[in-house]
């Protein structure tokens, strides 16, 4: 394959060299050091319209009310757990899921509400 022996001498002696950054590499994919990184994400599904805050900030769950079977999720309570997680490199997914038929407001009492946590 190597026809040209000024082009075959130049390889001949970095060969070791090739073959040991061929084999870092590849082990480097193997372990996963090289591979794209992950993106984890919470999904928050807002199921009511409500403006009433999680009822527990410290879970991953989105639910206003535990005493309630289901989760019941408002928009304040996705924001609330979206920014209760603290990890800029976590993507978080807010999705709508409103029963009903026609169009849902979703309307806070005020333009901006200081919650108790904050």
């Amino acid at each position: 394959m190597l026809r040209n022996a000024a082009f075959r001498d130049k390889w001949v002696g970095r060969a070791p060299v090739l073959m040991a950054g061929i084999a870092l590499l590849a082990a480097l994919v193997m372990v996963g050091l090289l591979a794209p990184p992950a993106h984890a994400f919470s999904t928050f599904t807002i199921n009511r319209t409500g403006d009433q805050s999680d009822a527990d900030t410290t879970s991953t769950t989105c639910d206003i009310d535990d005493s309630t079977t289901g989760n019941q999720c408002t928009l304040r309570a996705a924001i609330q757990l979206a920014n209760a997680n603290n990890n800029p490199s976590e993507v978080d997914r807010i999705n709508f899921n409103i029963s009903g038929t026609g169009v849902h407001t979703i309307s806070p009492p005020h333009p901006y509400r200081r919650l108790p946590s904050q």
